[in-house]
């Protein structure tokens, strides 16, 4: 049986591949993108490398995303990179520099 991680892994694989891609609707303004939820399963599941390659695409996609510099310093974090992890500090202020809240995950499913 797969972990919902496993699953998430073969569905982003899936829909990022140009030939089923077409057969979905997705708008590259979507509000959550599966990104955020890959990584912030592949985070539940103890793939901490795996997740910051998830959040490093979302950022190459969404340069200054705080969902994703937020999946990306808790990954770094997770594997013991504490000085990469301060250093997003600055984006992360200015991502969310309005909210009312900052999120604690790149994802409000986790679990």
């Amino acid at each position: 049986m797969s972990t919902p991680a496993q699953l998430a892994g073969r569905m982003h694989r899936d829909v990022s591949r140009p030939a089923v891609a077409s057969r979905f609707w997705v708008s590259a303004v979507w509000m959550l993108p599966v990104r955020h939820a890959l990584g912030a399963l592949l985070m539940s599941d103890g793939r901490y490398s795996a997740a910051e390659a998830v959040y490093r695409e979302d950022l190459e996609r969404n340069r200054d995303n705080g969902w994703a510099l937020t999946g990306l310093k808790l990954s770094l974090q997770a594997q013991q990179r504490g000085l990469e992890a301060e250093e997003l500090a600055p984006r992360l202020a200015q991502a969310f520099n309005t909210a009312d809240t900052r999120p604690t995950s790149s994802c409000y499913c986790e679990p």
